[in-house]
């Protein structure tokens, strides 16, 4: 699926506000299938790496990510390599 840069451009004001959990580290969890009341032992790391790679970098040869997410600086949201 590709989006138009007009969309994205319409939609990323929206993703501004939004807690950077919910964009990244929720869906880690949920594609591990972390079960809900219940302890499992798993890699965080590799898993959000994998949602990172996959979501958050448009670019193949860019070492980093963007983050379209809440962050503390808005005026910088690429992030350095992990």
């Amino acid at each position: 699926m590709f989006l138009s840069i007009d969309q994205i451009g319409l939609s990323l004001p929206f993703l501004a506000d939004l807690n950077p959990f919910f964009g990244m580290s929720f869906l880690a969890f949920k594609k591990a299938g972390t079960p809900v009341g219940q302890a499992r032992p798993l890699v965080f790391s590799q898993i959000a790496q994998q949602i990172l790679e996959r979501h958050y970098k448009p670019i193949a040869d860019y070492g980093g990510f963007y983050n379209p997410f809440k962050t503390s600086d808005q005026s910088n949201r690429w992030t350095a390599s992990r």
